[in-house]
């Protein structure tokens, strides 16, 4: 990153749902997708054009549109106007696409021709490109040439942005298409060839720096070189087909990438060739792969091959739409984190979304894990790559972790947790989330009402909450030494704010706000900041809600030394201002009440001396208890019978935290009902004869396979037997 440059910090709405594909025809099919999404209750920061918005081409023809980049404005009338109401109304921006293709008979060949600005055979006319005329026939912009790439920029791309345009598709940049012996200013196509991409996209960025734009310079690109990060370029797979192999290529090519110096990858979710892949089976694959783009991809952009008008790329027609809305939700919720990792790799060329290696690099068992990434220091997510999967095994580098949603402790030596679910108990799919014990994660407040990820809201009001999810340090655990070979658990973390817009954090129009937490025996203290610095826009007062898991129940907090209000009923405290509430999953939520940012917060959480912090159970929802019963289990004084079973609430297999039983089957048959079982899947669970107390050994494993209860939450009885 020294040596080829740090990246730029993307739009904001880079970070949110485009959707694409090849391609809308006109307005009116752009309307209709937003309008259903929008029904849906799904936030969509922007719409990507592919080559109908200039007309389209002409396939084996010289008479094509390629190369125009000018509107069609048949089919996409009043583009200033329709985008400026896009922008005001709906809050989503417009990125359109181009090539380096020009049409042999446009107009525009002959201009760039007379300039010198086609890439030229021996005898110096234009190569003529005709071995692959999906597009048409014709030559090629020599952007190797400083000032060609000047001229093209003055001559179509900056009428673009004055009509709103806000990122530039640079496709087929490889270049995918070109005479081996072409001549470029720079040299022969193998001189050229690499770093054609480059100087393309570095021809935009000097556009926008000669025309001072003060929107920030973003283009989407499938090739490129190393340090195209620095002139706002982010890259994507290219082409690639719809199936479970690309899917999981993607996701360790995103691993490289990282290595690379591009922190912004992604693909066409869903895939771009289809190839027969429907029904079911895209439901799947696009469910699975998009909830991997709303967690790791800049932007999170679904796209396919539609010109038969036939396929549906948009999340809320294709795949589960329930478990797209709640993968979009959570992404939308995680931005002011990404964000503010985004700061750091501009500032700092720390990776954004890296492979464990990169934090974990004594650790052998990470060098060869690609569906497995980081984001940050903080989060671990793990991909789902194959068809059919329902669980899967979860390696966790050393140290003490939180499952994201279920909010269970788990100790880690470095080892896999055996078959995680894919699915939570609403029976949604979701990918695998863990956070590091100290992790500070700030949130956007997000519900069904937010548009775009720069706040906007169906109903106009605001929402600009600090809300911070916290992960405490357990009794007497606080920042690892440097002896351990991982890496610092963080006990503090910096959010970075700006306009979302501009290049005006460049030249210090942000603010800066550090969160801290500590944990001194049964007291977590933590600390919000005085704000430093400011924004066009920024808030000058806003409540401060902090989310605090620990590892006991809370009896006490105070803000600056004052005692809070205990709520105890859950719509009290969602109106109120200020105060404190246990909330059903046991996480401890905090509310400042409006305090300007120029003011420090000290809050402090008084835990109880005894008791445990219980997780999450698998499922939030009501569910019929089951009656376990186990055969046969004959003990001796001071051992009993106990199940455990695949879910938290049978222990995750470890025998210390089962289920006792009672001798009520009569005896030796031990019975015991158990309720909050998690619905979405079949539980897997054994009998166990353990001791109950000292080193609570366990004395049998009830023999043979597995028990297996179907259908969790129906109730009903399960039975296991020590007999084999």
């Amino acid at each position: 990153m020294e040596l080829v440059g740090k990246p730029l910090v993307p739009p904001k709405k880079m970070f949110g749902l485009w959707v694409s594909e090849y391609g809308y025809d006109n307005w009116q099919e752009l309307d209709n997708k937003l309008t259903t999404l929008r029904d849906q209750h799904f936030p969509v920061d922007g719409l990507v054009l592919d080559l109908q918005w200039f007309g389209g081409i002409s396939a084996n023809s010289d008479d094509t549109r390629m190369g125009s980049l000018t509107w069609d404005d048949s089919q996409f009338p009043n583009a200033q106007q329709k985008i400026a109401e896009l922008k005001d109304t709906q809050g989503v921006g417009v990125i359109t696409i181009e090539e380096a293709y020009i049409g042999k008979n446009r107009p525009e060949h002959s201009k760039l021709n007379d300039k010198g600005c086609l890439v030229k055979q021996a005898d110096g006319t234009p190569v003529y490109l005709t071995s692959n005329p999906w597009w048409g026939k014709g030559g090629m912009l020599d952007y190797t040439n400083d000032a060609c790439g000047d001229y093209w920029y003055d001559e179509k791309r900056q009428a673009l942005i004055n009509d709103g345009v806000m990122g530039h598709w640079t496709d087929l940049g490889e270049p995918e298409m070109y005479d081996p012996n072409g001549k470029y200013a720079e040299g022969t196509e193998a001189d050229a060839h690499n770093v054609f991409n480059l100087k393309w996209v570095r021809s935009i960025y000097r556009g926008y720096t000669t025309h001072q734009v003060q929107q920030r310079p973003f283009m989407l690109s499938r090739s490129g070189a190393a340090g195209i990060q620095r002139f706002g370029a982010v890259m994507w797979s290219g082409d690639i087909g719809a199936d479970w192999k690309n899917l999981a290529a993607h996701a360790a090519n995103q691993a490289n990438m990282s290595f690379s110096g591009i922190d912004y990858y992604g693909a066409d979710i869903g895939g771009f060739h289809r190839n027969g892949v429907n029904g079911d089976k895209l439901k799947e694959l696009y469910t699975e792969w998009y909830a991997f783009g709303a967690m790791f991809d800049v932007p999170v952009r679904p796209h396919t091959e539609n010109l038969c008008n036939c396929k549906e790329t948009a999340p809320d027609r294709v795949g589960e739409e329930s478990s797209n809305l709640k993968n979009t939700q959570q992404r939308y919720e995680l931005i002011p984190y990404l964000y503010s990792l985004a700061h750091r790799a501009h500032r700092y060329g720390e990776p954004v979304m890296p492979p464990l290696v990169m934090y974990y690099q004594t650790d052998s068992n990470v060098r060869n894990i690609g569906n497995e990434k980081m984001l940050g220091q903080s989060l671990l997510a793990v991909a789902v790559t194959q068809a059919g999967e329902t669980k899967q095994d979860v390696y966790l580098p050393a140290g003490t972790w939180f499952d994201w949603y279920t909010h269970q402790k788990i100790v880690s030596n470095g080892e896999y947790l055996s078959q995680v679910p894919e699915r939570g108990c609403d029976q949604l799919f979701r990918l695998p989330l863990y956070a590091r014990e100290g992790a500070i994660i700030p949130l956007a407040f997000i519900d069904d009402n937010t548009m775009n990820a720069l706040g906007k809201r169906q109903e106009g009001n605001l929402h600009n909450e600090l809300v911070t999810k916290i992960f405490a340090f357990g009794e007497g655990e606080t920042v690892n030494d440097c002896k351990d070979p991982t890496p610092p658990a963080q006990n503090s973390f910096t959010l970075y704010e700006d306009d979302g817009e501009t290049i005006a954090y460049q030249t210090g129009a942000m603010r800066t706000t550090d969160i801290s937490q500590q944990r001194q025996g049964n007291e977590v203290t933590v600390e919000i900041g005085q704000a430093t610095g400011t924004y066009a826009g920024a808030p000058d007062a806003r409540n401060n809600v902090i989310k605090l898991i620990a590892d006991r129940p809370t009896s006490q907090v105070t803000l600056n030394d004052q005692k809070l209000t205990e709520f105890i009923d859950a719509t009290q405290f969602e109106q109120a201002s200020t105060g404190w509430f246990k909330d059903k999953d046991n996480t401890v939520i905090v509310k400042s009440g409006v305090m300007s940012v120029n003011d420090a917060k000290k809050l402090v959480f008084t835990l109880n001396d005894k008791g445990t912090m219980t997780a999450v159970a698998d499922c939030p929802l009501d569910s019929n208890a089951v009656k376990f019963s186990c055969k046969h289990g004959d003990t001796t004084f001071g051992s009993s019978v106990y199940v455990v079973g695949n879910t938290l609430k049978l222990g995750w297999w470890d025998p210390n935290k089962g289920v006792k039983l009672e001798p009520n089957g009569p005896y030796p048959t031990w019975t015991g009902d158990i309720s909050g079982l998690p619905c979405g899947t079949p539980i897997e669970w054994k009998c166990i004869k353990r001791l109950e107390d000292g080193e609570r050994s366990v004395i049998e494993w009830e023999p043979d396979g597995n028990n297996v209860l179907a259908k969790p939450c129906d109730g009903g009885t399960t039975e296991g037997d020590f007999r084999p």
